[in-house]
């Protein structure tokens, strides 16, 4: 929760935010939090500041009751979900940060129970179920670490 909240006070101007829980069931869930960030012209960041303040804080907030209550995590559902999304909304630059162990845990993908098959055997089980989600990638040197 802490790096979410330090990537949203660093959120660059003119960006769209909404952050979702993954659970077992990733489609339609409602977003834990929607907002966007101002333009800064020059040194005039004052509102892109306090809208960054304002996220970190909504998020804080919304984040703080939160419990591991889902069955399971459907991991390229939310995918498809965010691809949707991010489809509809022009945009010069769109990232997706996914904080999480990546187990998708599905009765399509149940990836524990998989992992001792390898990996090949998960990506025929993906690639068969139609999963794979058609997302552009950029080079990982421009991504921040976490």
């Amino acid at each position: 929760m802490r790096r979410t909240k330090q990537l949203l006070l660093t959120e660059p101007p003119k960006s769209r935010v909404w952050i979702s829980v993954i659970s077992s069931q990733s489609f339609g869930v409602k977003p834990l939090l929607k907002g966007w960030t101002p333009e800064a012209q020059g040194v005039f960041t004052d509102n892109l500041n306090r809208a960054r303040q304002e996220l970190a804080a909504t998020f804080e907030r919304k984040s703080t009751g939160l419990r591991p209550i889902s069955a399971g995590t459907d991991i390229f559902g939310a995918l498809w979900q965010m691809k949707t999304l991010l489809d509809s909304v022009p945009a010069e630059k769109k990232e997706i940060w996914i904080f999480s162990d990546m187990l998708n845990e599905t009765e399509a993908i149940p990836m524990p129970a998989l992992l001792s098959h390898g990996t090949d055997e998960i990506l025929s089980r993906v690639e068969a179920s139609d999963l794979v989600v058609p997302l552009t990638c950029s080079p990982l040197s421009e991504q921040v670490q976490v």
